[in-house]
């Protein structure tokens, strides 16, 4: 399937369109984000790093304010000061080690605080044995011992942290049953049997007609022999929708003691946590769990908990519900695509980022609005990136996966759109690339802010700079599926060609395709080797595949 999300009370697929604008106005996308799953719960690895990190700086602080400390408490003099205090009888203490001379003062100037003088270490015997007859003067020598600085060092800042993390580990390993440091990364997931649900398809009243549709899921798994033979193949998920009360859960833990299958049941809840990433784990460790006792059923309740609005623009994002939505999407068995669109650049975090790196459903195409490449348009249009911050996020997904293709859209004779800016504009698809491409003329509308913008830009070179871009952008396509010529590519067949026998499909990069293959095909994912390019769309012949 492709661009497959998950949203169910219990499970299921739920497919979301892509909208392609027109040419001459402006509609944003979804927002569906793709995979993600590169920020994980606290592990030890990374409290370790961040233990090293507080010793260091405490190490650090404590030298810096000792250092301080010391500067106001203690005074270097010359040592002819030193001879002078030893004339008037003002010294209380004399400490000699091998490099300086520490004296203390009979009278403090501030009281509770000792201060100290130093000067350096001559040696002087006359001064010593003077000292020796002074009344009240104590005399001592220091033996410094230079080879305990790092056995204190680690005695002092290491072993009191070492030990913190160890009792703070074995306390939260307790409290959470498992699960590694904290234990915030395993399901929490209830797992019942048959015996142990003791609900069958006679404990639920009413909705017979649910029942005859899961009864089918039953007896697949009773009789599978029975489907494969005719080519059937088994649901892999089913969406439960009602309000609360109407049996959803006990429908579910009917299906699972009906097949005598294991039964995972967990609520959305219990996947969002405080700590980022969390949920994700916690995915991940339930489809281990679940992979380890298949056939089972997955029942998630209440799943909208984590699949709510993921549009940061409004405030309504969340990074934990993103993640862990993302990983369940990626943990779908049967879910052979996934992709996502983005309205604005700066919703494209590291995390997601990451995920074009590590899963590998996620297509290898993305749309990326960008609509000028002048700040100073892209300011008046109220967009939340700079040309810059553009292209550092294109550089960052293309070191990620450098087969990633890039597509977006542009708007050109925006209010205050000079040469210059259009010149940004067309030195941006250069630098980026793109595989496709909107584009169209700034559009004036009463009643929106641009309308009374000054510097409107006459419809005769709006027309020109268009005529301009487009050519520059259907050059790269063309040269684009040109390269795709040979190549065998995944297509997903989606609908009937204008021949008969031509099917009509889509490649991982969005590209238009059409091939000879049966009607069964549609739906279907098959390879097909590309034999032909024009600017729109490509051909190719589907490669049989061995039983």
């Amino acid at each position: 399937m492709d661009n497959n999300n998950y949203n169910n009370n219990g499970g299921g697929y739920n497919n979301n369109g892509y909208n392609n604008r027109g040419n001459d106005g402006y509609n944003n996308r979804g927002n569906n984000n793709g995979n993600n799953n590169n920020k994980r719960g606290l592990r030890p690895g990374h409290i370790i790093i961040g233990l090293i990190i507080a010793i260091v700086i405490t190490y650090l602080g404590v030298t810096f304010f000792r250092s301080i400390f010391n500067k106001y408490t203690s005074t270097e003099i010359s040592y002819s000061a030193f001879l002078d205090m030893i004339d008037k009888d003002e010294i209380s203490a004399v400490e000699y080690s091998s490099s300086k001379i520490v004296i203390t003062p009979k009278k403090q100037p501030v009281s509770g605080i000792k201060m100290t003088y130093y000067t350096g270490y001559i040696y002087d015997e006359d001064t010593f044995n003077k000292l020796k007859t002074l009344d009240g003067v104590e005399v001592s020598a220091v033996i410094e011992d230079t080879g305990s600085s790092i056995f204190d060092f680690i005695l002092v800042y290491v072993l009191p942290f070492l030990l913190i993390y160890l009792v703070m580990g074995f306390i939260f390993r307790k409290m959470s049953g498992g699960g590694g440091m904290l234990g915030v990364g395993k399901s929490n997931a209830k797992v019942y049997m048959e015996q142990k649900t003791g609900v069958t398809f006679r404990d639920v009243a009413g909705q017979d007609e649910a029942k005859e549709s899961v009864r089918e899921i039953v007896d697949f798994l009773h009789n599978p022999g029975k489907y494969t033979s005719i080519g059937a193949k088994l649901p892999k998920g089913a969406l439960l929708v009602g309000p609360p009360g109407t049996g959803k859960t006990l429908l579910a833990k009917a299906v699972a003691g009906e097949a005598g299958v294991p039964f995972f049941s967990l609520s959305g809840s219990d996947f969002v946590e405080m700590f980022v990433g969390v949920g994700a784990s916690r995915v991940r460790d339930l489809f281990k769990q679940a992979q380890q006792s298949a056939p089972c059923i997955i029942f998630i309740d209440e799943i909208d908990a984590i699949g709510k609005s993921r549009d940061s623009r409004y405030g309504g994002g969340n990074d934990e519900r993103e993640q862990t939505l993302n990983q369940l999407l990626a943990e779908i068995d049967g879910l052979e695509r996934l992709r996502y669109t983005t309205s604005y650049p700066a919703d494209v975090n590291d995390d997601l980022i990451a995920c074009h790196r590590e899963i590998k459903k996620l297509m290898p195409y993305l749309h990326l609005p960008l609509q000028s490449g002048s700040d100073k348009i892209l300011k008046a249009m109220n967009r939340r990136h700079t040309a810059g911050e553009y292209i550092e996020t294109v550089g960052k997904l293309k070191e990620a996966n450098p087969e990633l293709g890039f597509s977006s859209d542009f708007i050109v004779g925006f209010p205050g759109e000079t040469d210059e800016d259009f010149a940004a504009t067309l030195d941006m698809v250069d630098r980026v690339g793109y595989i496709q491409a909107y584009s169209f003329k700034y559009s004036r509308r009463a009643g929106t802010p641009a309308a009374v913008y000054p510097g409107q830009v006459p419809e005769k070179i709006k027309a020109e700079r268009l005529n301009v871009l487009q050519e520059k952008l259907f050059s790269r396509q063309l040269n684009f599926n040109k390269e795709c010529i040979g190549k065998i590519m995944p297509v997903l067949f989606e609908s009937k060609g204008k021949k008969k026998g031509q099917l009509f499909g889509r490649t991982p990069y969005m590209q238009n395709l059409h091939a000879e293959a049966p009607a069964e095909s549609l739906n279907r994912i098959l390879p097909v080797r590309v034999t032909g390019a024009t600017v729109n769309s490509l051909s190719g012949t589907v490669i049989q595949q061995q039983n």
